[in-house]
């Protein structure tokens, strides 16, 4: 065979191989992905089924063994992704501000005139998505009280009906068996008196990094809109701006998670339309800083 030959052989060779190399990495790459795109989805799928449980009994009454359950895996794998529903729990909140702050920046695209013009504006959106998001309200009443340590309460926004279900699902954090009494998971502190359980998973380092960005994000857009408003004189306030953004956000947010859990036993026990309070609660606010 000729020296040309031989060259153009082993050339035709080269591009074969770089080929196949290429499809290789190609296909390498894809898996990849769809395996990245099969675990968020999975835990997306976790987080709505662990929410519902949350709604519906509370936080301390849901176990890991009926979440793997509905989510037709085992808890072992459960394990895997979460190590606990406190971290579940915690996970939500986070996607909830994440998609509050999405919201916020959606709309402040959407404001226009004074200060005041959009803090009027402001408050008419937020109450659309309250509106359109009570379980996510709700939700994050649960996990203030769940995460403060007064679980009763978290019960009761959770669901009336509380009596039977014990919150161990007779697991560690591992997913190892473990023996518990129903005392211990009846107190968030031990017999020391040190937080346990949950204060324990509220104050994961990395989640509060995460979650504090995410909550200063959310308060920018309305801090901006008072901030405008003082400075075109359109509002009126001997509060620093960052107190003020705070208080409304605060108050509303309370108001807010009250009616939603708790409205029908307002509207009953009251006689009034509940949910009309937050309509007088923002009119308060509006009435206060018109200039």
């Amino acid at each position: 065979m000729s020296e040309k030959r031989i060259n153009l052989v082993n050339h035709e060779k080269g591009q074969g191989t770089d080929g196949e190399l290429s499809h290789t990495l190609g296909t390498k790459r894809h898996t990849h992905k769809d395996r990245q795109l099969k675990k968020e989805q999975r835990i997306e799928g976790i987080l709505d089924i662990a929410m519902d449980y949350f709604l519906s009994v509370g936080i301390e009454q849901t176990n890991m063994s009926d979440i793997a359950k509905d989510a037709s895996i085992s808890r072992k794998t459960l394990y895997q992704y979460f190590k606990s529903k406190e971290k579940i729990a915690l996970q939500i909140e986070l996607r909830i501000f994440q998609i509050y702050h999405e919201f916020q920046l959606k709309i402040m695209e959407e404001l226009s005139g004074s200060g005041y013009n959009q803090l009027v504006q402001y408050f008419e959106k937020s109450v659309g998505f309250m509106a359109d998001h009570r379980d996510m309200i709700r939700f994050t009443g649960i996990f203030e009280y769940y995460f403060s340590g007064d679980k009763s309460d978290a019960r009761s926004m959770g669901s009336s009906d509380t009596s039977s279900v014990d919150s161990s699902d007779g697991s560690s954090d591992d997913g190892s068996n473990v023996t518990q009494s129903k005392s211990d998971h009846g107190s968030n502190h031990n017999k020391k008196g040190e937080k346990s359980g949950n204060q324990e998973n509220y104050n994961d380092v990395e989640f509060y990094e995460v979650f504090s960005s995410i909550v200063n994000k959310t308060s920018g857009g309305l801090l901006s809109i008072l901030q405008l408003g003082l400075a075109d004189n359109s509002i009126v306030s001997d509060i620093e701006p960052h107190y003020l953004e705070r208080t409304i956000s605060d108050s509303l947010l309370s108001l807010a998670q009250r009616v939603i859990s708790r409205g029908h036993h307002l509207d009953s026990e009251h006689h009034i339309h509940s949910e009309e309070m937050i309509q007088y609660q923002i009119k308060l606010f509006l009435k206060a800083l018109k200039a």
